[in-house]
């Protein structure tokens, strides 16, 4: 048992990693909405964009990687929500944030 969990520990802790850093980056968002004067309404949107994202990352992205092969595809990907979160800091609007 302890060995079949070792073995998966680096991917477990990865993605413990990275659940975090979406949930306080969600939340993060949230709360600066409302500290710039954000509707609620607009807050609620940018909430839900994220969900709208995922459903059209999940029907384009396998076509992604039949094209360019995984690791590839996870590059770019990661580059664009590693700058995307950057970017929530020099542009304070909802049209940004929610793409």
């Amino acid at each position: 048992m302890f060995k079949s969990i070792s073995a998966i520990a680096a991917l477990l802790f990865a993605a413990a990693i990275l659940y975090a850093g979406n949930g306080l980056q969600s939340t993060l968002l949230s709360v600066r909405g409302d500290l710039e004067g954000f509707p609620t309404a607009i807050i609620g949107l940018l909430a839900s964009a994220y969900y709208a994202g995922f459903i059209l990352g999940c029907r384009f992205v396998p076509g992604m990687i039949k094209g360019v092969g995984h690791i590839r595809a996870f590059v770019a990907l990661a580059s664009i929500a590693s700058s995307s979160a950057l970017a929530h800091i020099l542009f304070v609007d909802a049209t940004p944030w929610a793409v």
